[in-house]
């Protein structure tokens, strides 16, 4: 009940010393994502042990809410990049550009639409994908919410309606 902690041998080192995100899939708990400062790191017995899929910093690891072979990644200075099988690989995301951080979240109701929050010269920039991530567009066209290139970002999408999302950097939206 997490009263008592035990480090997971698998993740000592140096490649675990920043981990932004764990996924864990919501129909196999043994299928996980790890977002770190090292890569994308992927377990298939639970966090066990570790693979690395992706060798670029990510911030932010999604599986979708009932496809595992689908998943999705913000990368650091990269944009984001989208699995189609269960994160053994990775295909970067277009429309994105470079931001600095990128939060990314499927849409419960609706999961081809995936949100993106990217900072970008002190901005967040909000993104939305019909496709499951392949592909991005900046909405609303234009203008961004200020914030610190790597702090506050925060993204969230209802799990009712696709169309109803908050962000925020400094301030919400």
């Amino acid at each position: 009940g997490g009263l008592t902690w035990d480090h997971i041998p698998s993740t000592s080192g140096p490649d675990w010393y920043f981990v932004n995100r764990i996924a864990i899939h919501p129909l196999n708990g043994n299928l996980m994502l790890a977002a770190t400062s090292s890569g994308v790191w992927r377990s298939i017995d639970g966090g066990t042990t570790w693979t690395r899929t992706l060798n670029e910093f990510a911030y932010d690891a999604r599986f979708h809410p009932t496809d595992q072979t689908k998943a999705i990644v913000g990368v650091h200075d990269h944009g984001a990049a989208y699995s189609t099988d269960g994160g053994l690989t990775w295909t970067d995301s277009t429309g994105l550009g470079t931001p600095h951080r990128t939060e990314i979240r499927y849409s419960k109701s609706n999961p081809n639409s995936v949100y993106a929050l990217g900072s970008v010269a002190g901005l967040l920039v909000t993104f939305k994908s019909t496709n499951g991530g392949v592909s991005f567009t900046q909405v609303p066209a234009g203008g961004g919410i200020q914030t610190y290139e790597a702090y506050n970002n925060v993204l969230w999408v209802s799990p009712t309606d696709e169309n109803i999302v908050i962000v925020g950097g400094v301030y919400l939206f």
